[in-house]
């Protein structure tokens, strides 16, 4: 039986909105060659293999949030294990992500323990998420390779939740449920270096790590306006810290000549609050603005190296410390862009006498003086635009280096760290019975 014209055309619809119009040309061919000969029967165990491999994704997926229902086991109770060897006054775990070569989260972490273990508290590590047994070496070799082994114990999870400590800390929101649930400790609390909800797009992991300020955990945040919005709308008990600069590290090189049309940006393609998006196009907008002008970035080894990367002069990947100090000498302007809390990498950049610009949000804003850090809207155009004016007008460029070398010059890690200790010391003494 023939189909009405109105129908064949509703029908035509439906396949061009689902398939496309490869899926409309391909039911043309089918009617003009007549009906096919009917395919062959599946193999009998296809369906239930094709089931399997989806209740198995199901299942992996749901395993890794896991620690969202977690309930408290009895090691969560202080005093329920045996106590963890001591070589100072006090103990303390900090559970962290496992390693990641460059990260300035984790080289702040080790900070704070290298720290804390010359003021004689014995410290430990533990990664959470966990990782594979097999796999449990290599992380803790990665991390004393890059911070050392002089200052802390890297625990197997096993051993982390069979002592008991005097204080633990976690360092990353599913962290957070596990130090809740299931070390045993007389005080807990946060170390908390960004909004992580923000991490991800609405949905379930957003509340999960939101739901993390609500726990009972004490925090240590690493800035003025992190400790304020924690306090303000979760109740959280915190402290806030700047981030400080390690001056021996970062500081003015006489030896390395200043390059007037260097732009030097800070790129990380797989993390979302960086805005990769947004800073290569404000770059393609400044190099379309200034051909002249020289970009360089750093901060992604995933990124194409070879010369030719769309408008990149050169990508660098990761750098050590020693190579930073010299590209940072070399820049006039100096690029950053964090969504969510601020980066280490501004004061790096300002001890180095770079101009930097980054976003105009109310943490950066909280966190520098005016007049020391170009902050600009989030759009390319903005962007590329403050850094234009950085290249062109040398005078403004001066009074800003200025501004910010003479703020570097009011901050440091030994103050970040006494005001870390002195909060560390603050809350777990006064232990607080939901802990």
């Amino acid at each position: 039986m023939s189909s009405s014209p109105t129908t064949v055309v509703k029908r035509a619809a439906r396949v061009f909105y689902r398939e496309g119009l490869r899926g409309v040309a391909s039911r043309v061919k089918a009617r003009v060659r007549g009906p096919a000969a009917a395919p062959p029967p599946l193999p009998a165990s296809s369906t239930s293999d094709g089931r399997a491999e989806l209740l198995a994704q199901i299942a992996n997926q749901l395993e890794w949030s896991r620690f969202a229902v977690l309930e408290e086991t009895a090691a969560a109770r202080f005093g329920n294990g045996r106590p963890a060897p001591r070589r100072g006054k006090q103990s303390l775990l900090m559970l962290i992500p496992e390693p990641e070569r460059g990260s300035g989260g984790r080289t702040t972490m080790a900070r704070v323990l290298r720290h804390l273990a010359a003021r004689g508290t014995t410290c430990y590590v533990a990664f959470y998420p966990e990782v594979a047994p097999d796999r449990f070496a290599d992380c803790r070799d990665a991390w004393f390779d890059e911070f050392g082994s002089d200052f802390c114990t890297v625990l197997p999870p096993a051993e982390a939740t069979a002592l008991d400590f005097d204080i633990a800390m976690a360092t990353y929101w599913p962290g957070a449920y596990v130090v809740k649930n299931c070390i045993s400790a007389a005080s807990k609390g946060y170390f908390v270096q960004d909004f992580e909800p923000e991490f991800h797009a609405p949905g379930s992991f957003y509340a999960f790590a939101e739901e993390t300020y609500r726990l009972g955990l004490w925090g240590v945040c690493a800035s003025p306006w992190l400790a304020s919005l924690l306090s303000s709308h979760y109740g959280m008990p915190t402290a806030g810290f700047l981030l400080g600069v390690d001056k021996n590290e970062y500081h003015l090189d006489p030896l390395v000549a200043r390059e007037d049309n260097l732009v030097v940006a800070y790129i990380r393609r797989h993390t979302e609050r960086r805005g990769y998006e947004l800073l290569m196009w404000a770059l393609k907008v400044l190099k379309d603005r200034m051909p002249g002008v020289r970009i360089e970035i750093f901060g992604d080894g995933r990124l194409p190296s070879d010369g030719g990367f769309l408008w990149i002069d050169k990508n660098h990947g990761i750098l050590r410390h020693e190579q930073l100090r010299e590209l940072y000498n070399r820049s006039a302007v100096g690029i950053v862009t964090s969504f969510t809390n601020y980066s280490l990498i501004p004061n790096e950049m300002m001890a180095c006498g770079c101009a930097v610009v980054d976003l105009d949000t109310p943490c950066m804003r909280t966190a520098f003086p005016p007049g020391v850090v170009a902050l600009e809207r989030a759009t390319p155009q903005c962007l590329a635009a403050a850094a234009e004016s950085l290249l062109t007008d040398r005078g403004a460029r001066t009074v800003q280096v200025r501004k910010g070398l003479e703020y570097i010059s009011t901050i440091g890690w030994e103050q970040s760290l006494a005001a870390i200790e002195a909060a560390i010391a603050r809350f777990s003494s006064k232990r607080p019975a939901t802990l």
